[in-house]
């Protein structure tokens, strides 16, 4: 079952939740509405909105927001809405028609914008669109988990960093994920797909990652996501950060991995916990710090 966000025609902040299976009786909608499919970060299945087919991104934005903030968070700023293309983000004008972005097959009144298989032709993604510089600067949990969500698809999607960040890093997100490992002795409780970039192979990879995931014993899920978006945050990589390269044709803005773009900046004065002396740049706090390499060394 899947969830859908059906808008109002006559009020699009009007919303409600609704649950069905796409692609049934469409003629209790008007000639004019259209569905569309919203990807949240690390959510494996679509929001499924009703609009207007002359309703502006910045509509659909609000809308967004407001499901967002139902859910109990408040950084919505924080998102962009952005499609796919070419393996990568491209943000969408808030001031254009959401068509402009849908193929044409979308505008069709018949089809109410879903394919031959009843599913949505236009599907956008809410990604991250201005990185922050602490984790003290995210004021709720559920904004927290989707900006932590965000950043774990990034590590897993881009190369770049050295491997014993990367696999530290993973230890920390498997720590949010799962808690401790020793609940887990003997399984194989995580896929490396989920977690690694492709890049990142061989027979010791799995027990180097159980290792770095051990060190965080006791660490609560919550805390280990704070510690995460810390780690990242310190990096002078691409994980988290983009820049914005304006294309007048078609007004959109593509994300790359080259330069920071921050919302908005930390100054602290001592208690900031992304303090640098902590981080994983700095210093590897493992005890297994010298099996880890040993493994990667005889590889």
């Amino acid at each position: 079952m899947e969830q859908v966000i059906v808008v109002s025609r006559c009020d699009m902040r009007a919303l409600c939740s609704v649950r069905g299976p796409l692609g049934g009786d469409m003629r209790a909608l008007g000639a004019g509405a259209r569905l569309l499919s919203l990807r949240m970060p690390g959510q494996p299945q679509p929001l499924h909105f009703v609009v207007e087919a002359k309703a502006r991104v910045k509509e659909l934005k609000t809308l967004a927001n407001s499901h967002a903030q139902l859910q109990g968070m408040t950084d919505t700023e924080l998102f962009g809405l952005a499609v796919m293309q070419n393996g990568e983000y491209l943000f969408v004008d808030l001031e254009s028609k959401l068509s402009k972005y849908a193929p044409k097959s979308w505008r069709s009144s018949h089809t109410h914008g879903l394919d031959a298989n009843g599913r949505p032709l236009l599907e956008l993604h809410l990604v991250i669109q201005f990185h922050v510089e602490s984790p003290l600067l995210l004021h709720d949990e559920v904004g927290k988990h989707l900006y932590f969500l965000q950043l774990l698809h990034n590590l897993r999607s881009r190369d770049g960093l050295p491997a014993e960040i990367v696999l530290l890093l993973i230890g920390l997100a498997l720590q949010a994920k799962f808690g401790d490992a020793e609940a887990y002795d003997d399984q194989e409780y995580f896929k490396l797909e989920d977690y690694a970039p492709s890049s990142l192979t061989g027979n010791w990879v799995v027990e180097a990652i159980r290792a770095c995931h051990q060190e965080h014993r006791g660490l609560s899920k919550s805390d280990a996501e704070t510690r995460f978006i810390r780690e990242v945050c310190l990096l002078p990589d691409t994980i988290n950060s983009h820049s914005q390269d304006h294309d007048d044709k078609d007004d959109m803005f593509r994300e790359r991995a080259n330069s920071n773009v921050s919302a908005v900046s930390f100054h602290g004065d001592g208690s900031d916990p992304t303090d640098n002396k902590h981080n994983l740049l700095s210093a590897i706090t493992f005890k297994d710090t010298k099996t880890l390499l040993h493994l990667m060394k005889t590889t």
